[in-house]
């Protein structure tokens, strides 16, 4: 590479990195204190960050237990859907050791940016086009609102940069197509998937359009159609190799074929693009945004704004139509490798625009299945339509800069000499860059974040050392959930029930989710937690309201206050020695009726798992009645079990001698005969109160030995 390629090479990443720099400038001057995002998926994954780089390592295979969230018990989860972000996150992990956590999610947004816009930059110049209109080119695709907007909640999806490359990639097979050149572009597909599941499924569709353009273009040059499609399937091939490769990692890594949950059909099309969402300047953009937002915002589909920001700016598609228009009136004017972008663009544009269409989609009076609904069957973890954006955009911009630079070839033509007509193009260039910059922008879309340590995280220290319980305990769910997680960089201590919804931790979290009910402290005690920290707001479980506290009383010590209300607490109730938790076979917890909430066992066979931190013989009582018929309740340990009649609609109270292990064990239920139906014909069996526990006396009573489950569940 020449010195002069060096020298530009630096000055486009640092002329581009000097321009986000200046739009974020509150992050630049409190670069360990303040991200570029919200409270919400900026932070978690600042979170995530801490944890990887901290405790977990970032593994591609196999399972991870979780600890530091979800405790006592943690959860686990498969180690594939790390492989879908690992060319992101893998290096965001190394920074994160090194620098921390903040300052390596901001990297995560600047090179987001930066590299995607100078993608974009050598995407034009590889078709030779001068460098005023790359560096416009770059300006433009940085800030479309789909992007920053990306930046702002999703950062995995701001990095585009290999969009443009994989353009690159299959310019470079078409203009000779060979099985090398194919395995290039395959290549950049796979680095696609490394970097997102979502853009591995866009990256592949894309190749599959190159795959019929170099095909078409072949047969067109030959003549021989027939010879021409062999060379042509080959980027296709390699493309579904890559696919191959990541989805047999995933069911390796994680039991999931792509490493992604599936997701709700809905999506489809709630998240599918509308036309006037391609024309009209978003809401959050400063300028002309007070024209349009309302509208908009009115006009929302079911979906969000992060997802419906799809405008391609008016300069970018007047220019992309000169492109097209200056084709087909005057195709020998056009270089040979722009006709091929200006195709190729084209097509990759056009199926963009099919497959970010909702699914169904009502043409004359009939619902049909689009492309994205097809892609759904394959890989339900794939809802959202507005995700082929980035193809869209990079066929946009690619064909703008073709058509800006017909334009400035027409204007140089009768400029008088070449100082003139290189100022004119950097000019026109500056000025088209402007008015891309003040149509698109949405930076800043709303407030950056302040994640630095809250006033309540000195008064958790003062407690002992153990888990910390959060209320009102809202799940993995809540809104304010991140912001809670982040702290924990600074406390260090493990959150008590703060899992992912369907693991155990999760349930968990309901048997303690009023902190003033009988047994709750105790309960708290014997799970481990020491310190527990009181938002006074009101919180909602199966249609019961747990009202706002303010102060918890019997069982807990108050340790301090802070300003916005909230109130830290020590957990000073003696332990149960164990805590029950109604596993699979059950319904879930139902507090009306407190002080005794129950579940309803709705199926024939169910799972109990019991946590207790130091083991040992006891006894668990709990009162169950059998729904509109006589049943038998059969619980089965390790090697044995013991069984109870139970007459119809009264309450028998149960008791069993137990030996538990330390930590996660389980026990064996089963009920005969099996669920009837109910009053809305749901199953039931029967209904089950809290478990209570209580150390057993010395005694030669046999008892029923649990069965020692791993952590997690």
């Amino acid at each position: 590479m020449s010195k002069a390629r060096i020298g530009e090479v630096v000055a486009v990443l640092v002329g581009y990195t000097a321009i986000w720099m200046a739009v974020t400038w509150d992050v630049v001057t409190n670069w360990g204190s303040r991200i570029f995002g919200v409270a919400g998926d900026p932070v978690g994954s600042t979170w995530w960050l801490w944890q990887y780089a901290r405790y977990l390592g970032y593994s591609l295979v196999g399972t991870t237990t979780i600890t530091m969230s979800g405790a006592p018990i943690g959860w686990t989860r498969g180690d594939a859907v790390n492989l879908q972000a690992v060319l992101i996150y893998g290096p965001a992990t190394l920074a994160a050791k090194v620098f921390g956590p903040v300052s390596a999610y901001n990297l995560m947004v600047l090179t987001g940016m930066v590299l995607s816009a100078a993608a974009m930059y050598w995407l034009v110049r590889y078709i030779g086009l001068s460098w005023p209109i790359a560096a416009w080119a770059g300006v433009a695709y940085m800030f479309f609102p789909w992007h920053t907007l990306k930046a702002d909640i999703h950062v995995t999806l701001a990095h585009l940069e290999l969009f443009p490359v994989l353009v690159i990639a299959a310019l470079w097979w078409l203009k000779r197509p060979s099985w090398r050149r194919a395995l290039v572009v395959g290549a950049v597909g796979l680095a696609l998937w490394l970097s997102s599941g979502y853009f591995g499924i866009v990256a592949f569709v894309g190749i599959c359009v190159v795959t019929v353009v170099g095909w078409i273009v072949t047969g067109r040059r030959t003549g021989r159609w027939g010879s021409a499609l062999g060379p042509a399937i080959l980027p296709a091939a390699f493309g579904a190799a890559a696919s191959a490769l990541v989805y047999g990692v995933g069911r390796i890594g994680g039991g999931m074929s792509s490493g992604l949950p599936a997701q709700d059909a809905r999506g489809l099309d709630i998240y599918g693009a509308r036309l006037h969402e391609f024309f009209l300047p978003v809401g959050a953009n400063p300028v002309f945004g007070r024209y349009t937002g309302d509208y908009l915002a009115a006009n929302m589909h079911g979906s969000n704004d992060v997802e419906t920001p799809l405008y391609l700016g008016w300069v970018t598609i007047v220019l992309a139509i000169v492109a097209i228009a200056w084709l087909l009136v005057a195709r020998h004017q056009v270089a040979p490798v722009q006709r091929l972008a200006v195709v190729l663009g084209v097509a990759l544009a056009v199926v963009a625009g099919l497959f970010m269409l909702p699914s169904p989609y009502e043409v004359f009076g009939r619902a049909w299945t689009t492309p994205i609904g097809w892609v759904y069957r394959v890989t339900p973890s794939f809802r959202v339509p507005t995700r082929f954006m980035p193809l869209l955009m990079t066929a946009v911009v690619l064909l703008a800069a073709v058509g800006l630079g017909l334009l400035i070839r027409r204007v140089r033509a009768v400029l008088p000499s070449a100082r003139v007509r290189t100022g004119a193009t950097i000019a026109v260039c500056a000025v088209l860059a402007a008015l891309s910059f003040a149509e698109l922008t949405t930076v800043p879309p709303g407030a950056t974040y302040d994640v630095g340590e809250k006033a309540w995280v000195p008064l958790v220290r003062r407690a002992p050392e153990g888990v910390l319980a959060q209320y009102p305990l809202g799940g993995s769910v809540a809104p304010e959930d991140p912001e809670n997680l982040l702290q924990q960089t600074f406390h260090k201590r493990p959150l008590g029930f703060n899992a992912p919804e369907g693991t155990l931790a999760e349930e968990l979290r309901t048997e303690v989710i009023d902190p003033t009910a009988p047994g709750t402290p105790e309960r708290l005690a014997g799970l481990g937690v020491t310190a527990v920290t009181l938002w006074p707001k009101e919180q909602e479980h199966e249609g019961v309201i747990i009202p706002a506290r303010t102060s918890l009383g019997h069982g807990y010590r108050l340790i301090g206050r802070v300003a916005d209300g909230t109130s830290v607490w020590q957990v000073v109730a003696r332990p149960v020695p164990a805590v029950a938790i109604p596993w699979t076979g059950f319904g879930r917890l139902e507090l009306k009726g407190r002080p005794q909430p129950r579940r309803w066992m709705i199926a024939r066979d169910g799972e109990v798992a019991i946590y207790s931190r130091t083991g040992g013989v006891v006894d668990a009582s709990f009162l169950v009645g059998s729904w509109q018929r006589p049943r038998a309740l059969r619980v089965a340990g390790a090697g044995g079990a013991v069984g109870r009649r139970l007459p119809a609609w009264k309450d028998t109270r149960v008791t069993l001698r137990l030996r538990v292990p330390a930590g996660l064990s389980g026990l064996r239920l089963a009920v005969r005969p099996g669920p009837s139906r109910g009053p809305q014909g749901q199953p039931l069996a029967l209904y089950m109160t809290r478990w209570s526990f209580r150390a057993a006396p010395a005694s030669d009573v046999p008892a029923l030995q649990a069965q020692p489950l791993p952590p997690g569940g």
